[in-house]
């Protein structure tokens, strides 16, 4: 089966990337920031990137781990905070 894990360099996406991989899968991970091998650059809240990403891996399962985590400005910019 083929993963695809959006926010892979986070805290819980790198654990999926690692146990799916430990565990026989394929698995290509985007982060904001491509930081490590198997990652592709992606900015989840673009829809035509993430459409294109789709199309082109056509993964089995979508694991979705990322997330804006500076708790203080998604106070501050609520509406930003939903779609990071």
């Amino acid at each position: 089966m083929k993963a695809l894990v959006i926010g892979a360099c986070g805290l819980i996406g790198r654990e999926l990337m690692r146990s799916l991989v430990q565990n026989g899968h394929t698995a290509v991970g985007t982060s904001r920031r491509a930081l490590t091998p198997h990652v592709i650059e992606l900015d989840a809240a673009n829809t035509e990137t993430m459409q294109a990403l789709l199309e082109a891996e056509r993964p089995n399962w979508i694991f979705y781990s990322a997330g804006w985590s500076w708790v203080e400005e998604c106070e501050h910019d609520p509406l930003r905070a939903e779609f990071q």
